[in-house]
């Protein structure tokens, strides 16, 4: 995953890309904009995009997320981002709020 945001991560920061929450119900009920802002900021599944970079470098042992890996981040972690290019799921988060790589 390409980095077409802008936003270069800095020390120990790491950029990600949240997963999408539902805007309506299985029955076509829109969801209100204050709920689903909420459900963003608990959401734990993103794209891991860039890292800055101090990022890791206090991990001992391991993988390291790489740009388009999968991964779970802590609930209502870092910093959202809405500007430019940026789409309204990217997050400005710190290196140990990454909890997990997905395979």
């Amino acid at each position: 995953m390409k980095n077409e945001t802008g936003i270069q991560p800095v020390d120990t920061k790491c950029l990600v890309l949240l997963d999408p929450v539902e805007e309506k119900t299985e029955g076509g009920i829109e969801l209100p904009a204050g709920y689903i802002e909420r459900q963003q900021m608990a959401t734990t599944y993103a794209t891991f995009v860039e890292a800055g970079d101090g990022a890791f470098s206090e991990w001992a042992k391991g993988p390291r997320p790489r740009p388009g890996d999968r991964v779970v981040v802590d609930k209502y972690c870092g910093v959202s981002l809405r500007a430019g290019k940026l789409e309204d799921r990217h997050r400005l988060i710190q290196d140990d709020e990454i909890l997990a790589i997905i395979n």
